[in-house]
């Protein structure tokens, strides 16, 4: 665990290393996925919403519109992206994950995930999560968070405090 004051926000694991954001610390925990022994901390500006990343970049959001790539030596942005419909910026980007040449990202406080196209941050679709939340949701708060099985190719949802954790296909 972190323990105070941290509040750990976000996970990916690039080739043999685990990288963690903290929230409101402006820090990335680094760990060999080996053993789990950190390696380094790493300071970065702004809040650490949500992390994954491509196959060589980190991929990072941090509660606006953008979504930065990121060099996993260093943290150093490499590119950003502003993620957005034809008609409106999306804001409030949380829990990331790179399916297949696309961004997915939920949109806190908001029953729907978004997939992004990485080189232009333009919003390829809008997936409904509303009936997953109705289901879901009991007592707990908002959707708040997806995964990605490889191998079914299937999407995990799942919210805040929910007792349930859904498998979902996207067509």
């Amino acid at each position: 665990t972190l323990g105070t004051p941290y509040f750990g926000e976000g996970i990916t694991i690039l080739r043999d290393t685990l990288y963690q954001l903290t929230w409101k610390n402006q820090e990335c925990k680094v760990y060999d996925v080996r053993n789990f022994n950190k390696i380094k901390t790493i300071s970065y500006v702004g809040e650490g919403w949500g992390i994954c990343n491509d196959g060589k970049n980190l991929i990072t959001s941090d509660g606006t519109h953008k979504i930065y790539f990121r060099n996993p030596d260093n943290f150093e942005i490499l590119k950003t992206i502003e993620v957005c419909t034809d008609n409106n910026f999306i804001a409030y980007l949380n829990e990331l994950e790179y399916i297949d040449g696309d961004i997915y990202a939920n949109v806190y406080t908001q029953n729907v995930v978004v997939i992004i196209n990485p080189l232009n941050g333009g919003v390829k679709a809008i997936v409904d999560a509303n009936e997953i939340a109705r289901k879901g949701k009991g007592m707990g708060e908002v959707l708040n968070g997806i995964a990605y099985n490889k191998t079914s190719k299937k999407l995990f949802v799942t919210g805040k405090l929910w007792t349930k954790l859904f498998e979902v296909s996207i067509n």
